[in-house]
């Protein structure tokens, strides 16, 4: 007896030892794609990112989309394709998750390096993304076509897009640096400078989107032209050098309801500094205005309706502004203009 007590105590031991070591094996190889993720090993199935399934969440949520990997290089004239590629691979196609309030967790994330990146063409996508940057003194990203570089806009459906930490350089004086169309809820464009062309920023029938510490000069026709921009805000932002400064009309569905300014600064436009026309309602809080109107009879802002009994101003309110006209200005100019109103 004491002899298969032994033999069993033995084997028993063996036996419980396989039994751990074959369940730790399994475990390991059930979690291997996840620990890979986590410890950043792991290549990203690109083919399934797009999946319309609810069980790629996992894949989604994680990803970055370096353009190198899509064939960028500081070394070309044109880096076009692959900014595309990366947007198209990082874009969420499932209705259902861009419908999610948590769109910002699932959407793949563009990313694109510090350096100087030419393209000659734009991009465009009707589902939203993620864009960053390095920040805006390290991914300089020089458009040296004429027609719009960013153009993110649907006819059919609200979206979610956010831009930041970029330095856009425009060459041509008929480009748009960056065109929205129908932007939603959680969208925004943080910490850029847009330089030269035509138009910094354009907006067309944007809801609830804000726009947070960036900087437009040197566009040939407006630092922003929006087109029924309702419940947007803009804040610590500077606009300068332009031929009008911003401007701010109705659209063919709306007028712009609950525009607002916080903290910003408009100077030395060539034209209007500031143009509201045919608003619902437009708030300002601490603007500062300064040095616009250069050219004659151009006043620093222009308030004005065409009476159609559609998009009329409504209420338009400034909070402690600071309008001056520095060294700039027009001798004989106005600081503020109001027509039909």
């Amino acid at each position: 007896m004491a002899i298969m007590s032994g033999k069993f105590g033995k084997y028993g031991a063996l036996i419980l030892f396989s039994v751990i070591v074959g369940f730790l094996l399994a475990f390991f190889v059930f979690r291997y794609e996840s620990i890979k993720r986590a410890l950043g090993l792991s290549s990203i199935p690109y083919e399934k990112i797009n999946s319309t399934s609810q069980e790629h969440k996992d894949l989604i949520r994680p990803a970055i989309f370096n353009i190198e990997d899509f064939g960028a290089s500081l070394e070309s004239d044109d880096n076009s394709n692959a900014l595309q590629a990366a947007i198209d691979a990082a874009i969420v196609t499932s209705t259902e998750l861009r419908t999610d309030d948590k769109w910002d967790i699932y959407v793949g994330k563009v990313y694109i390096p510090a350096g100087h990146w030419r393209f000659e063409r734009g991009i465009s996508s009707d589902i939203g993304v993620e864009i960053i940057g390095d920040g805006v003194g390290k991914t300089y990203l020089d458009f040296i076509g004429s027609g719009t570089f960013m153009d993110f806009g649907s006819e059919n459906e609200k979206f979610d897009l956010k831009i930041k930490d970029l330095f856009i350089n425009q060459f041509h004086s008929e480009a748009t640096a960056i065109h929205l169309n129908q932007v939603n809820r959680n969208s925004g464009i943080s910490n850029i400078i847009i330089e030269g062309g035509g138009i910094g920023l354009s907006l067309l029938n944007c809801y609830t989107p804000s726009f947070d510490s960036f900087f437009i000069y040197n566009a040939s026709k407006f630092g922003i032209l929006g087109r029924n921009a309702t419940n947007t805000d803009f804040r610590n932002f500077k606009v300068e050098n332009c031929k009008v400064g911003a401007k701010f009309t109705n659209s063919d569905i709306n007028s712009s309801t609950g525009l607002k300014f916080f903290g910003g600064v408009i100077q030395g436009c060539y034209d209007e500094g500031l143009i509201l026309e045919d608003l619902t309602n437009f708030t300002s809080f601490s603007t500062f205005l300064e040095g616009n109107g250069r050219n004659e009879d151009k006043p620093q802002i222009k308030i004005t309706s065409d009476l159609n009994e559609k998009f009329d101003n409504d209420i338009i309110a400034f909070y402690s502004p600071f309008i001056t006209g520095g060294h700039s200005a027009h001798k004989d100019q106005n600081a503020v203009e109001v027509e039909n109103t």
